[in-house]
């Protein structure tokens, strides 16, 4: 098995500056969906296996109950205030992993493919699996700055887990990152 590098403990600081930037930018209450995203918190993986398999995506799923909350009872949570009010942050959790429909294609090709371990990073810190809405953020020059930093971020964690194999989960990923097929 490979060294495990803990989210929470490597990027929480990182994250948490590019969420309050983010809560800070006027921009995102002009931008209805941007605004709805923010408020359903910043989110990423609780833990990234070095040397493995990795999955790369935009954004991350966001399974909804019955009433279209959130289901995250896979997830830990850690709240910080600002303002009167707080934001937080989620870190989905092996358990959350193994129970949500997201990951069962990349649990069967790691096995197909013979990986004990595998992690899944997502380029944005936001739960948005929608590659139109997230292109459009990318395209929208009054957040240039703010993608840039998730970007960095993203990139930065992907340097760290020194993956084995990368495997862009969908167009945009692909797109932005200037793949070939």
């Amino acid at each position: 098995m490979g060294m495990i590098i803990t989210t929470k403990d490597k990027y929480r600081k990182e994250v948490c500056k590019i969420w309050e930037e983010l809560g800070d930018t006027k921009k995102v209450k002009k931008i209805s969906k941007l605004n709805d995203i923010y408020k359903e918190h910043a989110f990423l993986q609780n833990e990234l296996y070095k040397n493995s398999l990795l999955f790369l995506g935009v954004g991350a799923s966001n399974s909804k109950d019955k009433k279209g909350k959130i289901k995250n009872k896979y997830c830990d949570k850690e709240q910080y205030k600002r303002d009167g009010g707080y934001y937080e942050i989620q870190y989905e959790t092996k358990e959350g992993r193994d129970e949500y429909q997201y990951y069962k294609p990349m649990i069967k090709l790691a096995e197909q493919i013979k990986f004990d371990n595998w992690s899944n990073i997502d380029i944005t810190l936001f739960r948005e699996t929608n590659q139109k809405v997230l292109e459009s953020f990318f395209q929208n020059s009054s957040l240039t700055n703010i993608m840039q930093k998730q970007l960095n971020l993203a990139t930065r964690m992907i340097k760290d887990v020194e993956p084995k194999i990368i495997i862009a989960s969908n167009t945009l990923v692909r797109k932005i990152f200037r793949i070939k097929r």
